[in-house]
This record gives structure tokens, C-alpha cells and sequence, in this order.
């Protein structure tokens, strides 16, 4: 027996570049919500600080709040009886699946936040994201300090303790690693998505999306097997998908 829907309401920043959102975490999400075919309603957010964790997504799930993306797709594939395609794997290559996602997630994530808020082109569009919430005048003293925490961020986490250069090389590398990983397979878990694709593909397909022209995101879209490969996810999960009203 398949198990009742829940009604799923996933608050999030907002679509841009033609995808659901503009969120890593929450693209992940909406992403692997779409390819298990679970409706949701989408809530844009774009003040993290207004979710349990002061991070962003986080959902209602028939009125329970739940926040941190894996949190919410471990607590709904138990509920819904939903298994991943990593399941299959053999507990060596299950090992290597969370190591690489989890290494990709942490490392690319904190380039593409280096992308948005250390460079000009980053920073216009986020501006632009601001000032659909804000008063511009506003938006001129918020944005400003908001930088300046993620660069004590960024630089407290390692990433910009780095030279520019070598910030790009990282970039390159991680991509790179995860093409070869594709070179022979269609998906990082074989012949369909699991987890560790939708975990890369929240990072990297926004990069590969945005017509932003920054370094990492240009290496991005020059690697025919990532972008093949957001082509190949964003086929299965969001053609022809119609969310909760």
C-alpha cells in the first residue's frame, strides 16, 4: 500500500534562472521532491533567519516545521516508504557516494557563496534579489553588512584565506571530479539519480544555470558531462511536474 501524501508546504529563496529557486540546499530538495513525485507548495522566503535553524529551506510537513534539507528528505523517504537509489549500492560504493556529496556539497558551496558575495556579478544579482523585499535605500545599508558577515564567514570556514587563483583552481577540481565520476555512468549513483546527484546538483546547477560570467560557474558550464548530466536530472524531475496548489 502506498502511503497517504502529506501536505508539504517548502519555504525557500527565490526562482531565478530558470529554476525553482536560487537556494543550493532548497534546489536539492525541491529537486528530489519532484523526482519521487511528492507534491508541494512552494513559500518564498528569502530571510533564512525566519526558519528554525536560521537557514534556508525548511518545511511544514501537515503543520510539523522541519528544517535542514537532508533532515526533511530522510524524515519524508521513512514516511513514504521511499528508497534511494543508493540503497543498491554495495556498502563500499554507498561509503564513496556520502563521501564525495558530502565533500562536494561543503567545498562548492562555499564557492558559489565566494561567486554571489565577494564578486561584482554575484553581488548585483543579490542586490537585485533584496530589492524585491526591500526599499532600495534600504537595500543600500542591509546589503552592505550582510557582505561583510559572509566574509567573516567565508574566511572563518577557509575559503577565502585563499588566493583568488587558487579559489578558481578549486573549483575546476571539484567539477572536474565530479565529470570523471559521470565519464562512465549517467548518474553518481548509476543508472538513476540518488541522493548524491541531487546533493552535487543543488550546488553545481546553479552555477551551470546562471548567466553570471564568474570564474567557477564558467568552468562549469564549459564541461559537457555536468551540464549533461543537470540536462538529464532536471528532465526527470521538473519536465511535465505539476506542484500542490
Amino acid at each position: 500500500m502506498t502511503a497517504e501524501k502529506p501536505e508539504i508546504v517548502v519555504y525557500h529563496f527565490a526562482p531565478a534562472w530558470g529554476l525553482p529557486t536560487c537556494g543550493p540546499f532548497a534546489l536539492k530538495l525541491l529537486a528530489w521532491l519532484a523526482y519521487h513525485r511528492v507534491p508541494w507548495r512552494s513559500a518564498v522566503q528569502n530571510n533564512p533567519g525566519k526558519g528554525p535553524k536560521g537557514k534556508s529551506p525548511w518545511v511544514e510537513i501537515d503543520g510539523e516545521t522541519i528544517a535542514d534539507s537532508d533532515r526533511i528528505i530522510a524524515h519524508l523517504s521513512e514516511r513514504l516508504g521511499l528508497k534511494d537509489a543508493e540503497a543498491g549500492l554495495s556498502r563500499a560504493d554507498q561509503g564513496i557516494a556520502l563521501a564525495f556529496r558530502t565533500a562536494f556539497e561543503e567545498r562548492v558551496h562555499q564557492i558559489l557563496e565566494y561567486e554571489l558575495f565577494m564578486l561584482p556579478e554575484g553581488q548585483e544579482f543579490l542586490r537585485g534579489v533584496f530589492e524585491t523585499d526591500m526599499p532600495k535605500p534600504m537595500v543600500a545599508v542591509v546589503f552592505p553588512l550582510l557582505r561583510r558577515q559572509f566574509a567573516k564567514q567565508l574566511h572563518a570556514r577557509g575559503i577565502t584565506r585563499h588566493s583568488h587563483e587558487e579559489i578558481v583552481e578549486m573549483a575546476r577540481r571539484q567539477f572536474e571530479g565530479l565529470a570523471g565520476l559521470l565519464s562512465s555512468r549517467p548518474f553518481i549513483c548509476g543508472d538513476r539519480p540518488g541522493l548524491a546527484d541531487f546533493a552535487c546538483y543543488g550546488q553545481a546547477a546553479l552555477m551551470v544555470r546562471w548567466p553570471m560570467k564568474t570564474p567557477a560557474a564558467t568552468i562549469a558550464r564549459q564541461i559537457p558531462e555536468l551540464v549533461n548530466w543537470c540536462d538529464a536530472l532536471e528532465a526527470l524531475s521538473f519536465a511535465d511536474v505539476q506542484k500542490a496548489a
